[in-house]
């Protein structure tokens, strides 16, 4: 929404008077902003494009909803191939939130990622209203970031990681109580989080140690047993589960050559080890934490 400025000169004018005006036009886009609004420390190089959508309608774009970032705003386009899009000019370096006011709605705060980055055109985003996101940070049990943590929300199974700061988000969540359980390595923690319209920030989630090595009672999200091919003996088996290349979790199994894990929908990797063993390895894909999968190894000599 760049103002434009036409200078009519007459025959009268100064030469004083249009070095003011073509001034003034040079200024002007440092000066307004796109819509306006407040804030210092803005830059007019810096563009942050997007477009908002509604969940509550099937995504439909949003026409005439107030997009502010950065201290700066606009208006979403209203027909066309314009229809909910925005472009915000100056919006200040290192803003990570958006406040939405569509029509007939009170304003609905939106987190984005990446932030703003100074002097760039940022985006485009697209920004859903009327939906649910979640944003925190995990912290390893010494109380420092724990960076490639994964954070899952059980609601909808969706897994993220965290970030080199340890903060993650995950987007488009159903209203309502869930847990969102974070792990990494043999650590793990799982809060209760409260979901609205927007992003719930819920702080910091500190992992702890896992006390107990052995299985829990089942039912398990992944489970199964581990033989040996000539009926040695079972006891110390140890089974490592990975995602990728990433140790989430390890357990020996009991007498009976039981294991079981509890972890969020995704794929991973379950070893069976022994000393004078070859590892016995099988590939798994979690849909449903609420439905289990059987993974049984057979190590062989």
């Amino acid at each position: 929404m760049q103002q434009q400025l036409r200078l009519i000169a007459s025959g009268a004018a100064t030469a004083a008077a249009a070095a003011a005006a073509f001034l003034l036009l040079a200024l002007l886009p440092l000066l307004a902003g796109c819509g306006g609004g407040g804030g210092g420390g803005t830059d007019a190089g810096t563009t942050v494009d997007g477009i908002v959508r509604d969940s509550s309608k099937s995504d439909a774009p949003v026409a005439n909803a107030r997009v502010e970032i950065g201290g700066k705003f606009a208006m979403t386009g209203t027909t066309g191939d314009d229809l909910g899009r925005f472009r915000i000019i100056g919006a200040r370096a290192g803003a990570a939130t958006a406040t939405i006011t569509a029509p007939g709605l009170p304003p609905q705060e939106i987190g984005f990622n990446p932030p703003v980055v100074s002097g760039i055109a940022n985006g485009p985003y697209e920004f859903f209203i009327n939906i649910g996101q979640i944003r925190g940070r995990v912290l390893n049990p010494q109380g420092a970031p724990a960076v490639g943590a994964f954070v899952s929300v059980i609601s909808t199974g969706d897994l993220v990681t965290t970030d080199a700061e340890g903060k993650f988000q995950v987007d488009n969540i159903p209203f309502g109580v869930t847990e969102v359980q974070a792990f990494q390595g043999t650590t793990s923690a799982t809060v209760q989080a409260t979901v609205s319209n927007g992003v719930s920030d819920i702080g910091d989630i500190r992992l702890q140690a896992d006390p107990n090595p052995n299985p829990p009672p089942p039912p398990f999200t992944i489970g199964g047993t581990v033989a040996l091919a000539d009926n040695g003996a079972i006891a110390g088996t140890t089974v490592i589960l990975l995602q990728g290349a990433q140790e989430i979790e390890r357990t020996t199994v009991n007498e009976q050559g039981r294991y079981g894990f509890f972890v969020p929908a995704g794929s991973y990797r379950v070893i069976g080890r022994q000393t004078g063993y070859q590892d016995a390895v099988a590939d798994v894909t979690v849909t449903n934490p609420a439905v289990p999968v059987a993974a049984n190894l057979t190590l062989n000599r």
